[in-house]
């Protein structure tokens, strides 16, 4: 892996949400995908990171539930460890009250495998 200056995101499209990232997580996913075993979906970032935390920074159009500045943090298709990202914004969630965005980073891939796992999502 390697830093490397990227062209800025546009802005969220219909139903986006920019996210400013605070922070990310590593989990299973992401470690395949660093090792090629794990490729992103057509269309996705080419930036690693599946999941992250930080402030809205913009949203698209027909976007309600979310304002700017909120706390969320999200499941992604990748990007996640780049500073900026735009996400569908029915991957979006809240960061829970008391959480540090840097904790809540790690929450969305545990929240939905949980789901999945508990009521066969």
């Amino acid at each position: 892996m390697s830093w490397a200056e990227v062209a800025d995101l546009p802005l969220p499209g219909p139903g986006e949400v920019a996210i400013e990232v605070a922070a990310s997580a590593v989990n299973r996913a992401d470690l395949l995908q660093r090792q090629g075993l794990y490729p992103p979906p057509p269309g996705a970032s080419q930036v690693l990171g599946l999941e992250c935390s930080g402030r809205v920074a913009a949203i698209g159009d027909g976007v309600t539930a979310w304002r700017v500045d909120d706390e969320v943090c999200a499941l992604l298709s990748g990007g996640g460890y780049a500073t900026r990202v735009n996400v569908p914004a029915a991957q979006v969630l809240p960061v829970p009250a008391g959480v540090s965005l840097v904790a809540a980073a790690g929450l969305p891939e545990v929240a939905a495998t949980v789901c999945s796992t508990v009521f066969g999502l």
